[in-house]
């Protein structure tokens, strides 16, 4: 075995690392001034491919399980990247590995960012995909509209290609930065906003209801609320972004709910919040007077698992393994009310709904929601 094949392998043992899932890295193919031409991710001897020629690097590709169109770019790309490289002479192509260590998912992130670096302001690599693009650059293509590819942007340009229209909570009402009131033609509308945080992810549409339905049901129940609360529109947000707008039809406390299926008091989705209120619900309603986790069937059982999973999901999760009150949690939970709501007009959903909603302060804008708190009203 020749020096350089030494070399080689020893490279490649390194590169592979603890095993499979981090065996991944990021690489350049750069020219004489080590101005790069080509950014690549992959494992193992991918950064020599280019050496072994086109012709087995193409066989690779046509045997790809990809779309047509994926296919052609892929062909593409390899042939822009070897005029390149004949250009340069074979020989005097520089190889960098620029990060390595890394999981397929890191990887391809990281491989995205310098495509879009190296391609910012004019396009300067022989890549012709720009790379994968994140959870959130998806999400932004397919629900506002702009479904380009990632690319680097100047703060102007990404300002109008990706950023969603603030809004800001004030007394009584919602403007917009120039400080002109949005809720002017519904009057004195009094608006719940609820943060549905992480649950928001399970609203993915696949029910017959759809995501407007799963976001409302997700939002509707179970809520501490204060009696003189009442509520016109129900805001369902995430991230401070606002998700579903409702109409509020009624709210009920958790003792005069009716837990019928085919009644609409208590919420259906998440499934998994569905039954363990469910299971709370119908010990209270069955012992309404009870003040005393120990006088509920099973020492309350269910109502301690209940209280236990919304601790352990609350951001704030029992701090320094403190000793939770149940028979405090069981009163105040008496309180707790659910809401049946409809859904609003399209005109009304276009003027909330993938906005962000914020509180502005001395320093900025803020979360409309304190620390661990849910629930926000503008009144």
């Amino acid at each position: 075995m020749n020096k350089k094949s030494i070399e080689k392998e020893k490279i490649i043992s390194t590169l592979d690392g603890d095993g499979a899932e981090n065996r991944f890295y990021v690489y350049a193919l750069c020219d004489e001034n080590h101005s790069p031409f080509y950014i690549g991710k992959g494992a193992g001897g991918r950064v020599w491919a280019h050496e072994e020629g086109k012709e087995k690097e193409t066989e690779e590709i046509e045997k790809k399980s990809v779309s047509k169109e994926e296919k052609e770019k892929m062909l593409e790309e390899l042939s822009e990247k070897y005029k390149k490289i004949d250009e340069i002479g074979k020989d005097k192509v520089e190889k960098v590995i620029i990060k390595w260590g890394l999981t397929e998912p890191e990887a391809f992130m990281a491989e995205s960012a310098l495509i879009n670096l190296c391609n910012y302001p004019d396009k300067t690599l022989t890549n012709v995909v720009s790379g994968h693009a994140s959870e959130a650059e998806k999400k932004n293509g397919t629900e506002f509209g702009n479904a380009e590819k990632t690319k680097a942007r100047s703060v102007n340009d990404f300002l109008e290609d990706c950023c969603k229209e603030l809004l800001i909570l004030e007394k009584s009402d919602i403007v917009n930065p120039e400080g002109e009131s949005v809720l002017k033609e519904f009057g004195k509308t009094k608006i719940l906003f609820i943060n549905i945080g992480d649950n928001y992810s399970k609203c993915k549409g696949e029910s017959d209801g759809g995501k407007d339905w799963e976001i409302m049901e997700t939002a509707r129940g179970c809520w501490k609320m204060a009696e003189k609360r009442k509520p016109d529109y129900l805001f369902a947000t995430n991230n401070s972004i606002i998700r579903g707008v409702y109409k509020i039809k009624e709210i009920k406390s958790v003792l005069a709910v009716n837990i019928e299926e085919k009644e609409d008091d208590f919420r259906k989705f998440p499934e998994e919040l569905k039954e363990r209120e469910l299971k709370v619900i119908k010990q209270l309603k069955e012992y309404p007077d009870v003040d005393s986790i120990e006088e509920l069937p099973d020492d309350g059982a269910a109502f301690k698992e209940l209280i236990n999973n919304d601790k352990s999901d609350s951001r704030d999760k029992m701090k320094n393994n403190e000793i939770i009150n149940y028979d405090d949690e069981l009163k105040k939970w008496k309180q707790r009310k659910y809401i049946t709501c409809e859904p609003v007009d399209e005109k009304t959903k276009g003027i909330f709904c993938g906005k962000v909603i914020k509180k502005r302060e001395a320093d900025g804008y803020k979360s409309i929601f304190g620390s661990g708190n849910p629930i926000k009203y503008n009144y």
